[in-house]
């Protein structure tokens, strides 16, 4: 019986770190009263180099610019001189890559849908969390190109996922994807 609570408590605290470990970095973007102004809001412990890039609907990267952060900023764009569609906001530091969607120049009223996707390694695992309006997202792994895993999963009030990629053949090139409603997000692991 004693075994068995040292056991608990030890995975308490295991995962209690793991979780202190991947939650380190806060991105968030909210839109100004006039549409054309998106906020980012960046909250990172001992960030020192931030990359940011917003990529156009036809996947190019249209603006690219690295910010030496000390713990947080927030830094507006304009995106008024840019053609209505999906963009995305790629925030990059040393915990990973975060991604946002941005609905750019919709006029259409109600509504909208804003998918937040993240993925956080920490050696070979990897949280993926996904914030949407949506019900669900099909997460999928490629190694070298071929599929390696696929499934639906539920993300209505939200979800989040720790993979243990620990076991997977190394020297290979693996990619995990995430397609919510259409929309196709790629991460290399």
């Amino acid at each position: 019986m004693k075994s068995m609570k040292l056991i608990a408590a030890l995975l308490i605290v295991s995962s209690s770190a793991f979780a202190t470990e991947l939650d380190k970095t806060t991105v968030n973007v909210k839109m100004s009263s006039d549409n054309d102004v998106y906020t980012l809001y960046y909250r990172g412990e001992d960030a020192k180099k931030v990359s940011v890039e917003i990529i156009s609907p036809a996947g190019k990267i249209v603006f690219s610019e690295s910010i030496k952060a000390n713990g947080s900023f927030k830094r507006p764009y304009n995106l008024s001189e840019l053609p209505a569609g999906n963009y995305t906001l790629k925030v990059t530091d040393h915990n990973g890559t975060t991604t946002e969607t941005i609905q750019h120049g919709n006029t259409t009223t109600g509504s909208s849908s804003i998918n937040f996707i993240s993925l956080r390694p920490v050696d070979k695992k990897y949280q993926l969390t996904i914030i949407s309006d949506k019900s669900v997202a099909k997460v999928r792994i490629f190694q070298n190109g071929y599929e390696i895993y696929s499934d639906m999963k539920k993300i209505e009030n939200g979800y989040s996922e720790v993979y243990n990629l620990d076991q997977l053949t190394p020297n290979h090139d693996y990619e995990m994807e995430v397609i919510i409603d259409g929309e196709v997000k790629n991460f290399k692991l």
